[in-house]
């Protein structure tokens, strides 16, 4: 075998170890069959010259995967053991922009126009990796750092924020809420009643999600906390 040829077996040996290994690695983790319950809600907080605002969203879609060698949680006290072993490998929260309303049509027009909903239908936050932290972490609640990118028209960035997860009616709430300005993902503050009234480059993202396995529905509540005592 000449050099030449020797050097494309290598190479073609090479990537099929690679692309071996990255079947096994995919193959390590397995979805957590999981939909989002009522309450699940997400939002924008701003201000403009004239008040705040706030845009939210009752359409949050999660998908979740866990290690394989842990078992599907059939529960919500089984999802939440699930966390706290950190067992949970990667989570993406996609949000359709056309579904963030407001009282007020013309400032939703005029948020999807500047989040440029049509070239980027959607914002998503996926999750990496996520640490317990001891403060919070008492009792049935988690309190996390969980480390990841944010997506909003097409820019991603790192992203890094404070979650908290506990039982409630019957699935596991998770919450948590970041800071961040519209200008770091490409985004022009909208202007409304011919620029007089203008929006702020700061806004604040909030989410409260119930997340349930697909048998929780039948599951008594694993908490005796009720959800408004919870509240943020």
């Amino acid at each position: 075998m000449n050099a030449s040829k020797l050097r494309t077996v290598v190479a073609l040996s090479a990537v099929l170890i690679l692309t071996a290994a990255i079947g096994v690695a995919n193959a390590a983790n397995a979805p957590i069959p999981l939909r989002t319950g009522p309450g699940s809600s997400l939002w924008f907080k701003g201000t403009s010259t004239m008040h705040d605002f706030e845009c939210r969203s009752d359409s949050t879609v999660i998908t979740m995967t866990r290690d394989e060698a842990a078992p599907a949680p059939p529960d919500a006290a089984a999802l939440l053991s699930l966390m706290r072993s950190l067992a949970v490998r990667e989570v993406n929260a996609t949000v359709p922009v056309r579904t963030l309303k407001h009282e007020k049509d013309g400032l939703v027009k005029n948020m999807r126009k500047a989040l440029k909903a049509e070239q980027y239908p959607d914002i998503v936050f996926h999750l990496e990796r996520y640490t317990l932290s001891d403060s919070g972490t008492v009792a049935d609640t988690l309190a996390m750092n969980a480390q990841g990118t944010l997506t909003i028209t097409g820019v991603t960035k790192p992203i890094s924020i404070r979650l908290r997860a506990y039982p409630a009616d019957g699935g596991v709430r998770v919450e948590g809420r970041h800071a961040l300005k519209m200008s770091e993902y490409g985004i022009k503050p909208p202007k409304m009643m011919l620029g007089t009234v203008k929006v702020g480059d700061s806004v604040t993202v909030g989410f409260k999600l119930q997340l349930m396995t697909l048998d929780a529905s039948a599951a008594p509540s694993v908490s005796g906390s009720s959800t408004s005592e919870r509240s943020r």
